[in-house]
């Protein structure tokens, strides 16, 4: 620890909830970060399996484990490392009762749309259309819940306003499989 500067100290020792370290290339976020982990870990009587370390990618997420086993000289820990991606996908694995998830690609996505806005009787639209047409359903989800449970009715109504989006509000409930009561009446 007797690296890093007088700031650096005060991240390594923070104990009290999360902790953000914003800094450039180079400036040595890694090394704090995993002194910081092994400072809850070992210091702080911390349980690793509570330690959670995020990064954006696969290679900063593999190259900060390494470094913390190296340091620590351990094998193997219970402190998690990984991805936003590679985390929240092992939640929805968890959840899932360990399945892999059901992710649709991006193409089948937009099949999946052309298909029931067709079974709806719109006319086809190509990818272009059909991307803006997700993005909007994507922005204006049907399957967003209040407090209560139910549908956001007027957020629903307010991004389908006329009759081609009212369809595809009838595809996206299609695709929520009775998580929603659609948001289209009549």
């Amino acid at each position: 620890m007797q690296h890093l500067n007088k700031e650096q100290m005060e991240a390594v020792r923070h104990r009290d909830g999360p902790i953000l370290v914003l800094a450039g290339p180079g400036s040595g976020k890694t090394a704090v970060l995993t002194e910081h982990i092994r400072f809850l870990t070992t210091e702080a009587a911390v349980d690793p399996a509570s330690v959670l370390a995020l990064t954006f990618s696969k290679k900063a997420a593999n190259e900060m484990r390494h470094r913390f086993l190296k340091q620590n000289r351990l094998h193997s820990t219970s402190v998690t490392f990984g991805t936003f991606h590679s985390i929240f996908y092992n939640v929805l694995r968890q959840y899932n009762k360990g399945n892999p998830p059901e992710i649709a690609t991006l193409q089948e996505q937009i099949r999946f749309l052309q298909e029931n806005m067709r079974k709806h009787g719109e006319k086809t639209v190509d990818a272009a259309e059909a991307m803006r047409i997700l993005q909007d359903i994507a922005k204006y989800s049907l399957c967003d819940r209040t407090a209560g449970g139910d549908l956001t009715r007027e957020k629903s109504r307010y991004a389908f306003r006329d009759r081609r989006r009212e369809k595809i509000a009838v595809c996206r409930d299609d695709a929520c499989q009775n998580q929603a009561v659609s948001a289209c009446e009549g």
